[in-house]
């Protein structure tokens, strides 16, 4: 018997929308404790999931549990510190989670920051590209052994990257991805979004050749009312303020497809989609390009002190785009 959600689609033509019940599988939301990622760990709460929110507020995390626990009735939602602006936190958190001894079926990578002034990580990387990519690449991989082992054929794990339209006008700067030599919220912000999907991209092929029982696609949400917008021009939050209604999602809107990517049955096996209100769309044609997916992934194992297993797994032969 399917678990009803009775919440608006993206779009509000679809109506309830069932899934299987998700009992047994332990799913990672990061940035869990508002907007998008909020309803994200609810949806999959609801699911039956075990759900784990891995942020860097506690009070608001412990209340966001609080929250959902009380509207989806599971008590097995809970909260870990991590701080994506960290290595030494994202590592303390997985080296948490795996003495849990929990199985992990579905990560998804929401949490952000956008069109921040400039500054930097802890470890001094620009923040938009430290944050939104560079911390899920380093969490991603770090959990790949645990997706591994959770997944089976027929029931693969999944890895949920949350990117947005923004990465269309996104350029990559392989010379200066830290946006030292000139500083612009929405260049960066931009450039880590489409780091993601290129990331989401290169991991796919990787899963692939390696046989693994894991798929890796990218949530697009549409643009969503968030707190997010708290850094951006004036004129843009005047216009949120007056249109939002009609212009923006809801987070629970904008949550969908990550859901979707999450838990549908129609994508299981397949990754390296970009999907967007469920559907899949073809993204920017540059994060296409195995070459740049490459020298990406191989630039960010350097920063993140991961090694890198391109050439090993694929013997110097070409590279897909996706599976």
């Amino acid at each position: 018997m399917g678990v009803e959600i009775n919440e608006p689609c993206p779009r509000g033509d679809q109506g309830d929308v069932v899934f299987s019940p998700q009992p047994e599988r332990v799913a990672i939301v990061t940035g869990g404790t508002d907007g998008i990622g909020y309803s994200t760990a609810k949806y999959l709460a609801k699911l039956g999931m075990h759900v784990i929110i891995a942020g860097n507020n506690d009070s608001k995390a412990q209340e966001a549990v609080r929250r959902i626990k009380e509207d989806t009735l599971n008590n097995q939602v809970e909260f870990l510190y991590c701080d994506l602006a960290s290595m030494r936190s994202i590592r303390e958190f997985v080296q948490t989670f795996r003495m849990k001894k929990l199985p992990l079926h579905v990560l998804v990578n929401n949490a952000g920051v956008m069109m921040v002034p400039q500054r930097t990580t802890e470890d001094g990387f620009e923040e938009h590209f430290g944050v939104n990519y560079l911390g899920h690449f380093l969490l991603t991989n770090l959990l790949l052994d645990t997706l591994r082992e959770s997944g089976a054929p027929g029931r693969s794990a999944r890895v949920v990257t949350v990117s947005s339209a923004t990465h269309y006008v996104g350029e990559l700067n392989l010379d200066d991805l830290q946006s030292s030599t000139y500083y612009s919220a929405h260049a960066a912000y931009a450039q880590s979004k489409l780091a993601l999907v290129l990331f989401t991209y290169h991991l796919q092929a990787l899963l692939t050749a390696q046989g693994m029982p894991v798929t890796a696609s990218v949530a697009d949400p549409g643009v969503v009312d968030t707190d997010l917008y708290r850094y951006v021009f004036w004129g843009t939050r005047l216009v949120k303020k007056l249109l939002g209604w009609w212009v923006f999602k809801t987070p629970d809107e904008g949550a969908w497809t990550s859901v979707y990517a999450a838990v549908t049955p129609a994508l299981e096996g397949l990754g390296g989609r970009y999907l967007y209100n469920e559907k899949e769309t073809r993204s920017l044609e540059a994060t296409y390009d195995p070459e740049l997916q490459r020298q990406l992934w191989a630039r960010s194992c350097q920063l993140t002190g991961i090694a890198d297993v391109t050439w090993e797994t694929f013997s110097g032969s070409g590279l897909p785009g996706r599976a």
